[in-house]
């Protein structure tokens, strides 16, 4: 058709084993457009639909000798390749890709990617990559940078023109992307290969279905041992800050490879506000359960965490709390959770252990301990808000007005199994107590 391509060069000694070759095969400007109208439309409905634009170029080259042996065959060849101005559409996508740029060279067992970048709207995006070796039983990635935006605008509102995503949904803001690696391609020992990235997001904002505004701002980076995330995010009137250090991940990831290291995760939250009853969705209290009944625990991770937790003012079920704290540890043989807060002018804390014994049983321990809570704030707050399919529960919502005094909890309890035998395997006292109690006006009393 209208592509032009140029062919030169000698072939000497083409009848022995190894003939050398000196030739050049090169086509320097071919229409992407003309070589995709010669695909045949019969292959895919779907061809009539793309559109293809900018051009393409190669220069081909083989210089030595063509021996039976690959190694020394593909030695003897160097490739220049490029594309430039390069567009593709779809009919149905109102965003395609523009300013498509490939410069890829071969030389014997070395590719260079010097440039792979396009853009889809206002979203950049650039590849560069040097590997040597290629023909080894290792390759070498000498470079590979990866550089990349998302205008998160952008993609949400190209999801509305697509009808992919509720129309209520809004967003804006950006998300960067670094990455960098180098090191050989082992495939036995992974770890080997160096990596950095770093992503950031800027100045998000959404607003979602049946909840308050979200704004959020945050950095994340990785490398061979680390992952680190900062992240600040504020709902409606609660704010969050949280930071997370993840180190010898690969032991999740690539277990084998880990020679049985554990991972660790640490996990710090912080806020100011935290209003529960704001963030978490409206449902009625006779919302059939659907949940589907655990028959099997999964495998305990080789993961290390402590996450510790402490939230300044919290509202939960109208409960105001403060001086919130949480530590929890998981460890090869368990967990532990300990807990504790101020609620109104009393002091609740908790304890959770957990032991995994096999797939279908996990030993459970309870301690909690409320001290001197004032009963009628507390029922008083919970009234409209508890599950009332329990007949305990719809007569407790009602004494709000009618019992009073400060109450102290304290129950030490055990259990295990799977949820569904935790009741029928309890076991524990419960010690109940209230001080300068008094019941008003009370139908079951």
């Amino acid at each position: 058709q209208d592509v032009k391509i140029a062919v030169a060069g000698s072939l000497a000694g083409f009848s022995t084993a190894a003939p050398v070759a000196d030739i050049r095969v090169s086509a320097p400007e071919m229409s992407l457009a003309s070589l995709f109208a010669e695909i045949p439309p019969e292959i895919s409905p779907e061809l009539r639909k793309l559109t293809v634009g900018g051009t393409a170029g190669f220069d081909l080259r083989v210089q030595g000798a063509l021996d039976t042996n690959p190694a020394v065959a593909i030695r003897a060849v160097s490739l220049d390749a490029r594309v430039q101005n390069g567009t593709f559409g779809h009919r149905d996508v109102p965003q395609g890709v523009d300013d498509f740029t490939v410069d890829f060279s071969l030389r014997g067992d070395s590719a260079h990617l010097k440039e792979l970048s396009f853009r889809t709207g206002p979203n950049p995006f650039k590849v560069e990559m040097l590997l040597t070796g290629v023909l080894d039983s290792i390759p070498y990635l000498r470079t590979l940078t990866v550089d990349g935006e998302l205008d998160l605008g952008n993609l949400v509102s190209l999801a509305h023109k697509m009808e992919a995503l509720d129309p209520a949904i809004r967003v804006k803001g950006r998300q960067t992307l670094k990455l960098a690696a180098s090191g050989p391609l082992d495939p036995a020992q992974p770890q080997r290969l160096t990596a950095k990235g770093r992503s950031e997001l800027i100045g998000i904002e959404a607003e979602l279905p049946e909840l308050p505004k979200i704004s959020l701002r945050g950095v994340s980076t990785i490398d061979n041992e680390t992952i680190r995330q900062q992240l600040s995010v504020k709902v409606g009137q609660s704010d969050v800050s949280l930071g997370m250090l993840v180190r010898g991940y690969l032991a999740l990831l690539m277990p084998e490879a880990a020679a049985g290291r554990r991972a660790h995760v640490g996990v710090e939250v912080r806020s100011s506000l935290l209003d529960l009853d704001e963030l978490l969705p409206k449902t009625g209290s006779d919302a059939p359960d659907t949940t589907e009944p655990l028959l099997r625990y999964p495998d305990w991770l080789p993961l290390d965490a402590d996450v510790t937790v402490r939230l300044d003012r919290t509202r939960l079920l109208n409960l105001d709390m403060t001086a919130f704290a949480l530590r929890a540890s998981v460890r090869e043989k368990g967990a532990n959770v300990g807990l504790g807060g101020t609620l109104y002018t009393g002091r609740f804390s908790s304890d959770l252990s957990i032991t995994p014994r096999d797939t279908t049983d996990w030993a459970f321990g309870l301690r909690l301990g409320v001290d001197k809570v004032e009963a009628n704030d507390f029922i008083s707050r919970l009234n409209d808000r508890v599950p009332l399919q329990n007949r305990m529960l719809r007569s407790l919502a009602g004494t709000d007005s009618a019992v009073f005094g400060k109450f102290t909890l304290a129950l030490d309890l055990k259990t295990h199994g799977l949820p569904s035998a935790f009741a029928e395997n309890l076991s524990g006292p419960i010690l109940f107590s209230i001080t300068d109690g008094r019941i008003v006006g009370v139908e079951w009393t």
